[in-house]
């Protein structure tokens, strides 16, 4: 916990983001359609249904919407997910994505036009309209991205979406729990208010690569509710990479599918571009309750801070002067997280902390308020007087009353940090708190003042991490740094 004195409303220098100004900003990176089905055609079967006035978007001269399991019908100008055997059989079917002039061979969505329009603006959306069956049973519709090939034309369909092939499956369930998975394994879930059985689904992708190993952070809303998110790298298919949308066991209805690409994010990547790097806190200071001073380089000219290939490094260096005991890297994002003008806002960042569970170590990705403090929320903060690899999640309700998660994690080893945030409402403000795609904390905290955020990620040494510190050079990393709208 950082806990600051308390500071003065600091002037919006640095490209604060109010909610007039992101709304600009939306509506300047216009969006593109990559394909979109509207099932407005006959009623009769999906994959020899006409394609005319029905599909659009830059790739739908080359996508054809096919079955999986069972001929899939059109009805009623929507698309009817019928499972394999027939309601309530626990035999799943879907539709998956084929090349129009070749019925064998799937759509490969990292290729052609849309694929390259999809990374350039930083990920994709999916969308569409679903009718349930009812609101109380856990069945459930399921979307997959990245399934092996052999898995979608082979016998093993019926797990599609928890399949040990694909790198990232997702099950939405009529009651309203939504569970995501990578390669079979459950790494998060959530729950949004099922009190009807018309929805509207939308899932954000954001990743800048197609390639195996690339990593992609999802985010699952619901009628406007953001239920869940989580991580996953791209695998299985050399690059290539096919999606699918099934049912399980009931009977379900969609309409208005699209995909196009993501355009929300505000900030991503370590660079001079997005993050400050003049050896101060947003506010000037050059500590912060530790013996630490921040600094750009050390007194030997070593630098405390590095930005390469996207990838942060603070430094804190042992060279006690002046009363400080260390010489520590300290950056701030250029731009602040919004006060409002969305329904959710995320943060996501993996972190190396080999000197975690490290007396004296007390490195930290955190938020603080851009006008006077509290709130705060920290996203990770380690403490190394707590022992081998605690992490610390806590937000700071009012002043001096913090909501505490403690998690212990693998030194030396990457783990993926993220928060889903609310705007204001009502003087509170709504939070979800991740570690490695798993909800740690949830809940609301008070913001009176609906304020946007400082992005702060700090070196702090002892203070509130004890004493003694190491006598040697330590060090923190950060990658794939990604904040966006939603």
């Amino acid at each position: 916990m950082m806990n600051r004195n308390l500071q003065l409303p600091i002037p919006f220098i640095r490209g604060v983001v109010t909610a007039s100004v992101l709304a600009g900003c939306l509506s300047a990176s216009a969006t593109t359609v990559i394909f979109s089905d509207n099932y407005n055609v006959a009623n009769g079967n999906l994959d020899t249904a006409s394609l005319s006035g029905r599909t659009n978007g830059i790739d739908a001269y080359g996508v054809i919407p096919q079955s999986t399991t069972i001929e899939q019908q059109i009805s009623g100008d929507q698309l009817e997910l019928i499972p394999g055997g027939g309601d309530g059989t626990g035999d799943s079917a879907c539709m998956r994505f084929d090349t129009i002039t070749n019925h064998a061979k799937l759509w490969d969505w990292s290729n052609n036009p849309g694929g390259a329009a999809i990374t350039n603006a930083g990920g994709m959306t999916v969308t569409f309209n679903w009718t349930a069956k009812n609101t109380n049973s856990s069945d459930w519709i399921y979307f997959t991205a990245g399934a092996d090939s052999n898995d979608i034309y082979g016998l093993k369909y019926a797990l599609l979406a928890t399949s040990t092939n694909t790198a990232s499956g997702i099950l939405i369930a009529n009651d309203g729990e939504v569970q995501t998975y990578s390669d079979g394994v459950l790494y998060s879930s959530g729950y949004w208010p099922s009190t009807r059985t018309n929805h509207t689904v939308k899932i954000d992708y954001e990743f800048t690569s197609w390639a195996t190993g690339a990593p992609v952070n999802v985010s699952v809303i619901v009628d406007s509710n953001y239920v869940v998110s989580g991580n996953f790298t791209w695998k299985h298919n050399l690059g290539a990479q096919f999606m699918n949308l099934g049912t399980y066991q009931e009977t379900n209805f969609i309409d208005n599918f699209s995909v196009t690409t993501f355009t929300n994010t505000i900030s991503a990547g370590f660079t001079t571009n997005t993050f400050v790097n003049i050896g101060e806190l947003p506010w000037g200071a050059h500590t912060d309750n530790g013996s630490e001073y921040y600094t750009i380089t050390n007194s030997y000219g070593q630098p405390c801070v590095t930005m390469s290939n996207n990838v942060l490094t603070l430094t804190s260096y042992y060279v006690p002067q002046n009363g400080y005991n260390y010489q520590s890297g300290v950056v701030y994002a250029n731009t602040d997280v919004p006060s409002s003008g969305y329904n959710f806002v995320t943060l996501d960042v993996d972190i190396y902390t080999p000197y975690a569970g490290t007396t004296g170590c007390w490195p930290a990705f955190w938020l603080d308020s851009a006008w006077t403090w509290p709130p705060e929320i920290d996203i990770a903060e380690f403490k190394g007087n707590e022992g081998g690899g605690n992490v610390w999640q806590n937000v700071d309700n009012t002043a001096g009353t913090w909501i505490c998660v403690i998690s212990t994690i693998t030194p030396g080893v990457w783990h993926h940090y993220s928060l889903a945030l609310a705007p204001a409402n009502g003087g509170n403000r709504f939070y979800q708190l991740y570690l490695d795609g798993v909800i740690k904390g949830q809940g609301s905290f008070t913001d009176t003042q609906g304020v946007p955020f400082e992005v702060i990620f700090n070196y702090a040494m002892e203070g509130s991490s004890g004493t003694p510190g190491p006598t040697t050079t330590t060090y923190i990393q950060a990658k794939n740094w990604i904040m966006a709208t939603h």
